[in-house]
């Protein structure tokens, strides 16, 4: 296994004085196709350079303090987040605290002030349709523009598409909501996966003759009520 990712809670946090990083930046709820391309996109220009890669996300999601009534159910827990970044080779990610005082601030103000007091970027990899700032106010010619000023380039990653649907999000959470767990997987590029703990249920399997498991499932977004063909992965003491 190669070196683990590191993991930065707070700005503040991030070690000043670091060589220029090779970053993206975005919620990456689900870390889906679409997001696996944008992250090969930065990990591959970081080792072309022997710099760092970095994602910078936001714990939590905006759209939850902003319009907390559109506020998503997410994909994934935090510990699944970190699993599945972590196995792409990312070598660090930086969890920025979102609250109202990082919604005021403008597209300009978030990259130009904000995150470069602290951080120099060689290269910003974001999808084509990126969006940032207050009331997402700023686009990717915004980020070119701060790019220009402050000596870094940005790789525009174009949409991943399966089956001429763009992969997002909210792609992933409306299959699974309605149970196509088949389709999930295409867009996901792996099984849809719950975590939680084994509680104590009804008892319906003694009588239907086999085993159950009743899982307290710490994920927001769960299938429809159904039956599944599932792989369990248990982790408890010897």
């Amino acid at each position: 296994a190669g070196p683990r990712m590191i993991v930065w809670n707070a700005l503040d946090a991030f070690p000043t004085g670091r060589e220029p990083i090779c970053a993206t930046i975005g919620n990456f709820d689900g870390v889906h196709l679409g997001h696996q391309a944008i992250l090969a996109s930065a990990i591959g220009a970081a080792k072309k350079r022997s710099a760092p890669s970095l994602l910078i996300t936001f714990d939590p999601h905006p759209l939850a303090v902003v319009a907390p009534s559109r506020g998503p159910k997410l994909l994934q827990t935090r510990r699944q987040k970190l699993e599945t970044l972590e196995a792409t080779g990312l070598d660090g990610m930086l969890m920025l605290p979102f609250d109202r005082e990082l919604a005021a601030l403008t597209g300009k103000e978030f990259f130009g002030t904000y995150l470069a007091a602290r951080i120099r970027f060689a290269t910003v990899h974001v999808g084509s349709n990126f969006r940032f700032g207050r009331a997402r106010g700023g686009d990717i010619r915004l980020l070119q523009t701060i790019g220009a000023e402050l000596a870094f380039s940005v790789v525009a990653v174009p949409p991943v598409t399966v089956d001429g649907e763009t992969v997002s999000s909210s792609a992933v959470r409306t299959a699974i909501e309605g149970g196509d767990v088949t389709r999930a997987r295409a867009l996901l590029g792996r099984p849809f996966a719950v975590t939680g703990e084994v509680v104590r249920g009804e008892g319906r399997g003694r009588v239907l003759d086999f085993p159950t498991a009743n899982v307290a499932v710490d994920n927001e977004t769960v299938p429809r009520r159904g039956v599944y063909v599932t792989e369990t992965v248990a982790f408890g003491s010897r």
